[in-house]
């Protein structure tokens, strides 16, 4: 059996979120501000990536970056779900700033850039998983 794409991990993230309660849209408009325009008013746990961010992921599938999602309610459970599926997590813990996913090979590639991840996060700290 093939190993599943990033693409294909994250679907199935969103899926689990969506099963327990999250509102959980893929590609959820073109930008920031769209992809929040498109939430219904009253959801309090919300995922998701919008177009620009979708650029993460190569044609075949694999993250050549990081995907960013926004999110509001509980980010514990959203890093959790990641982060069991095998993806590298990085979020400050703060609920304004948007939670950072990357495959293992890019998180190792920031360890070995620290001015990357410095520019990338402010921090010169370990890639963990939130």
């Amino acid at each position: 059996m093939a190993e599943m794409t990033d693409k294909e991990r994250v679907s199935k993230a969103f899926l689990l979120l969506k099963e327990t309660g999250f509102w959980a849209v893929e590609n959820n408009g073109d930008c920031n501000t769209s992809g929040w325009y498109n939430v219904p008013e009253n959801e309090k746990n919300v995922v998701f990536y919008h177009e620009q961010d979708a650029m993460s992921f190569e044609e075949e599938g694999f993250l050549n970056g990081i995907l960013f999602l926004s999110h509001s309610g509980d980010a514990k459970v959203i890093c959790n779900v990641f982060s069991d599926i095998g993806f590298i997590i990085k979020w400050s813990g703060k609920g304004d700033e948007k939670i950072a996913i990357m495959n293992k090979l890019y998180a190792g590639h920031l360890e070995d850039t620290p001015e990357l991840k410095k520019r990338l996060f402010g921090t010169d700290n370990e890639v963990n998983n939130g």
